[in-house]
């Protein structure tokens, strides 16, 4: 996750001695995305499949098109 890389980066330059003010209202900024992003993925259903809607019926016809002996399109 980008926001997690951006955090670990403040983190390792504070480790290696750096500091600037900007820092704490940047890693106070990227904390609070890293909140929002979590609340949001919470909220995605567990039951929800991974394909399209439709996968099912391109499927189908592909199936179909080559039990018929042809080159599905």
């Amino acid at each position: 996750m980008k926001v997690g890389k951006q955090i670990r980066g403040i983190i390792e330059a504070i480790k290696a001695g750096m500091f600037h003010e900007s820092m704490k209202g940047e890693m106070t900024a990227l904390e609070a995305r890293k909140k929002e992003l979590a609340e949001l993925l919470a909220e995605v259903p567990e039951d929800v499949p991974d394909i399209l809607p439709g996968a099912s019926a391109v499927y189908a016809k592909k199936v179909a098109a080559l039990t018929a002996g042809k080159r599905p399109g």
